[in-house]
């Protein structure tokens, strides 16, 4: 135990594969109580025969499981030698001897030697009745110090906020809510664990992926967005706890269900797998759900989720302030995501190509709804743009305003494969970083014809977002999907609108 990992939630898995490995039983399972609750056991990690089966119920509500069984044994020590001699198993521990073949049982309460209330317990299985040396004199010495041994792991901060994170995202009402508790815990959990602000996505694979599949990128929206379309149930009712949008082939659409947390909302967009950072790591083009509107991303790290060794999905942690070496938060990285991987496939169930069929009924609202949709609402009266002031090798230079302030505008030129667009008013384009007038700059850009040429820009955006200096313009904002809607004051004045959804 004294060569576990110095991390406690990677200690905690470390400890069960050692009981496993070396012999001592042929299951070991390891639940924290929630927030001090008995009733509400928490399991981090399970190796051994009957493993999968135990990950199953990573949530043991009440009275009925093994680890409360521990807890409220005299001593802190619940046996059972022979299954079959036992009419009333608790629930996890009937599961494993039907489904695992486990014929003896023990359960041990984690809880400091001078007495009080278990932090968690140990689960104990083997297939022989008897198995485990387990008899009326007390436990072997190797259980005992295990168990000493996990004690100082569970008296850890961050498994404590693990287990809270867990349980969030098990009790949530449907699995929408259940991807927004997780996205919004994990950002908590990392904050504290190291100070570093961070934005989460979560991405997850249709169940015939890798391959020709799908791939399902949620994030949370940013604060104060708003989303006109619910995400229901097939009753109708609205799919509680959460609320976001969809997207596909790089735009965002919207669908809202109920508040989540602080009145979040989730960010659903579909990809195909093929190009993602989850299916290469290294490309000549970018991967579509490397960039995003919801946030800025300095740095980005993937950490793949495996259930049972099956690919369930992967975890992006970015750090929005500044680049971060995540050599440094490694451990942090890694030691939540094996829980959240047993949370999250305890509450799909495997109906991943279930949420993926409700994602295409959203998309499929949200676009006839776009056709609906006015084209006033879609105005930008923020940006106009006037006479030209000059050009160079880079662009054009326009006069014009930004949020009602005078501010000199820079078109940027299409490729030449792309000169069927131009950047000037009156034609369509994509509407680069907007900067105040005061320093003097705002840039409009041309559709781009190749992903390089989007990633080259993008690549400029994250620049001047990140340098201050009294001679560089700063970046302000970023508008994309923009084009010339009319012209204003005798035609002089373009005013810009978004595109909708279904207009080409």
């Amino acid at each position: 135990m004294a060569m576990l990992s110095t991390n406690a939630l990677l200690a905690i898995p470390e400890a069960a594969d050692l009981i496993v490995d070396q012999g001592r039983a042929e299951l070991a399972g390891i639940v924290v109580f929630a927030d001090g609750n008995l009733d509400c056991g928490v399991l981090l990690a399970a190796s051994g025969r009957g493993a999968a089966a135990l990950e199953r119920e990573v949530l043991m509500r009440g009275p009925g499981w093994g680890a409360r069984r521990a807890a409220d044994a005299p001593g802190g020590r619940w046996v059972v030698s022979d299954a079959s001699n036992h009419s009333e198993l608790p629930t996890d521990f009937e599961r494993l001897r039907h489904e695992a073949g486990i014929a003896s049982f023990e359960a041990v309460a984690i809880r400091p030697p001078s007495g009080g209330q278990p932090l968690g317990a140990l689960l104990l299985g083997s297939s022989r009745a008897g198995g485990l040396g387990a008899g009326d004199d007390g436990p072997p010495a190797w259980v005992e110090a295990a168990a000493t041994g996990l004690l100082q792991l569970l008296r850890q901060s961050s498994v404590a906020g693990a287990a809270t994170m867990l349980r969030g995202v098990c009790e949530a009402p449907d699995p929408v809510a259940a991807i927004g508790a997780l996205m919004q815990g994990v950002s908590q959990f990392m904050w504290r664990a190291t100070n570093c602000g961070m934005s989460v996505r979560l991405a997850l694979l249709s169940d015939d992926a890798p391959g020709p599949g799908e791939v399902l990128l949620f994030e949370l929206a940013p604060v104060g967005s708003t989303a006109p379309n619910a995400l229901r149930k097939r009753d109708g009712s609205i799919g509680g706890g959460a609320s976001g949008a969809l997207g596909g082939g790089g735009s965002n659409r919207s669908l809202q269900g109920a508040t989540l947390g602080a009145g979040a909302e989730v960010t659903v967009r579909q990809l195909a797998f093929g190009g993602t950072l989850l299916e290469r790591a290294n490309s000549r083009r970018p991967a579509p759900d490397l960039f995003s509107h919801a946030a800025p991303v300095a740095s980005l790290a993937v950490v793949p989720m495996f259930v049972r060794d099956m690919p369930l999905g992967a975890v992006y942690f970015c750090p929005m302030a500044a680049p971060v070496d995540f050599g440094n938060i490694k451990d942090d990285l890694l030691s939540v995501v094996p829980g959240l991987a047993m949370a999250l496939d305890y509450k799909l169930q495997g109906n991943i190509n279930q949420l993926h069929g409700l994602v295409a009924e959203v998309l499929q609202s949200e676009i006839r709804r776009s056709r609906r949709c006015s084209m006033e609402l879609s105005f930008v009266s923020d940006l106009m743009i006037s006479d030209e002031i000059g050009r160079g090798g880079f662009g054009t230079v326009y006069s014009g305003s930004w949020r009602q302030s005078p501010a000199a505008i820079k078109g940027r030129d299409a490729a030449p494969e792309a000169k069927g667009v131009e950047a000037s008013p009156g034609g369509a384009g994509g509407l680069g970083p907007v900067l105040p007038a005061a320093l003097g700059a705002g840039v409009v850009m041309a559709a781009r014809s190749s992903d390089g040429e989007a990633v080259s820009d993008a690549m400029e955006m994250a620049v001047l977002s990140t340098v201050q200096h009294p001679n560089i313009v700063q970046l302000y904002a970023c508008l994309l999907g923009m084009v010339v809607a009319e012209d204003g004051e005798g035609g002089t004045i373009s005013i810009f609108r978004g595109v909708p959804f279904a207009e080409d």
